[in-house]
């Protein structure tokens, strides 16, 4: 039977460290899936220039158009992440 091997001051170390780290790992998982849970939509809108959160929303068949018909203005898409309703409070302070 062989002996069991000795582990250095650096082997013992991350022995202690791995109860942390996968806590922390359980943490990582539990924020990744609650994002993944979120609603996600598409917004697009047209712009000759960078949005600025003001331009009306337009379609996504209306943003194909713009992109396959070059112009001044050109389709602008983003995706928003929403969380399911939840009762208001006021913050505490």
């Amino acid at each position: 039977m062989d002996e069991p091997r000795i582990l250095g001051r650096n082997g013992m170390a991350a022995l202690d460290a791995i109860p942390q780290l996968l806590t922390q790992l359980r943490a990582a998982h539990r924020t990744l899936d609650d994002w993944r849970s979120l609603t996600r939509s598409t917004e697009y809108i047209i712009s000759a220039t960078a949005p600025t959160g003001d331009e009306p929303r337009v379609t996504e068949d209306d943003a194909e158009r713009a992109h396959q018909e070059p112009g001044p203005a050109q389709p602008w898409a983003r995706t928003v992440h929403t969380s399911p309703w939840a009762p208001w409070t006021p913050p505490p302070f």
